[in-house]
């Protein structure tokens, strides 16, 4: 069944009609018509750990919870996502993989998950560093065991996040770019040396930068500087308002550039819920009403619960770029990581994911969000 959706280009302005058969995009044409309302690419969340009190780490993820955040997602925009693992226990992390893999035999689950991101548990053992992640599962890079959890995934691991310092690292980044995973840096002291050794041997993007490091550190010799230097890395960038700065968000964005930027929320569980304090994974942390969410025990924030959506209005006003760019670094850039060439553009032939939306007060307003439209 064809259907049509109006709105005006989020790059161009232009007036269009994007006429759908399928689930895929199978034409584009201008009007005249004077629309109120944009048109744009599904974003594409390369971090959600979770939404809504379901976790992607907790024991009890079944397929049902699995559809209910993909349901929920596209209710914030959100028309493809990586569920991201954190460091547990093995048995957990291959039950759940599993869970995930058997979930996307569904269609419909499966057009919203490409893949599965793994973040840890190969990562640093440091204070501030592991950031909320239990020192007591945190392991060294380790082949064989990426090979059990990748498995069990079906080859569904799609991203790794790990700690480039940590013995065995530069195995584990040469075996995944082998085989086409995307590895990703965080939690990590590593110094200049082993950074540029890591992107050289593979590693593509430095994770939630500015995240996942210690509160107090040398000013020259630490881990973000060589992050920004390297051309060749991409970033991804938690813009909630809390995880960075304006001064660090507006830096980084300068070094890196517009098409070496990714938006991402990194939610959590506790996403979608009312603001107090919660018991999370063993921890004691607060859960604000402006979607953040802190682990006072370390001082440090236990990831975020504000939508894409939001951060998306946050980064244009803290760097002042247009809305196009901002919402390139939730389609277009991520897709290009990832190697999804289907999504996060409007074109022909690609898949019909879309919002429709409204800019009011120098934030976006969702009015629709299509997905396997037709």
């Amino acid at each position: 069944m064809e259907k049509t959706y109006s709105g005006k280009h989020y790059e161009t302005g232009e007036s269009i009609r994007v006429h759908t058969n399928k689930g895929l995009i199978k034409s584009i044409e201008s009007t005249d018509e004077d629309l109120d309302n944009f048109i744009a690419p599904g974003l594409i969340d390369i971090q959600v750990n979770g939404y809504a009190g379901i976790g992607f780490t907790h024991p009890e993820l079944s397929i049902d919870k699995i559809r209910e955040v993909a349901i929920k997602m596209q209710k914030i925009g959100v028309t493809t996502f990586l569920p991201t693992l954190i460091t547990a226990p093995e048995k957990i992390l291959l039950a759940n993989l599993r869970t995930i893999r058997e979930a996307c035999i569904d269609p419909f689950i499966a057009s919203f998950i490409p893949g599965i991101h793994l973040e840890g548990p190969f990562i640093s053992p440091l204070d501030g560093y592991r950031g909320s992640h239990n020192l007591k599962w945190v392991l060294p890079p380790d082949l064989e065991t990426f090979k059990r959890l990748q498995d069990a995934a079906g080859g569904r691991i799609i991203q790794l996040t790990l700690a480039p310092e940590r013995e065995g690292a530069m195995d584990l980044i040469h075996y995944c770019q082998s085989k086409g995973t995307i590895v990703g840096l965080a939690h990590h002291n590593a110094n200049a040396k082993q950074i540029h050794t890591a992107v050289e041997t593979g590693a593509r993007l430095a994770v939630h930068l500015g995240n996942g490091i210690a509160n107090t550190m040398s000013r020259h010799e630490n881990p973000i500087w060589p992050q920004l230097a390297n051309n060749n890395l991409m970033i991804s960038m938690i813009a909630d308002g809390f995880h960075l700065t304006r001064d660090e968000m507006i830096t980084f964005y300068k070094a890196k550039g517009r098409e070496r930027v990714i938006l991402t929320s990194d939610c959590t569980d506790l996403a979608g819920l009312t603001p107090g304090p919660y018991l999370w994974d063993g921890k004691e942390v607060i859960l604000e009403a402006e979607g953040v969410i802190r682990y006072p025990e370390q001082n440090v924030l236990a990831g975020a619960a504000s939508p894409l959506i939001r951060d998306l209005g946050i980064m244009k006003k803290c760097i002042g770029c247009t809305w196009s760019e901002v919402i390139n670094m939730a389609t277009l850039n991520p897709a290009g990581l990832l190697g999804l060439h289907n999504r996060g553009e409007i074109k022909a032939g690609n898949k019909a994911d879309l919002i429709l939306f409204q800019i009011a007060d120098d934030k976006i307003k969702l009015l629709q969000t299509i997905k396997k439209a037709g």
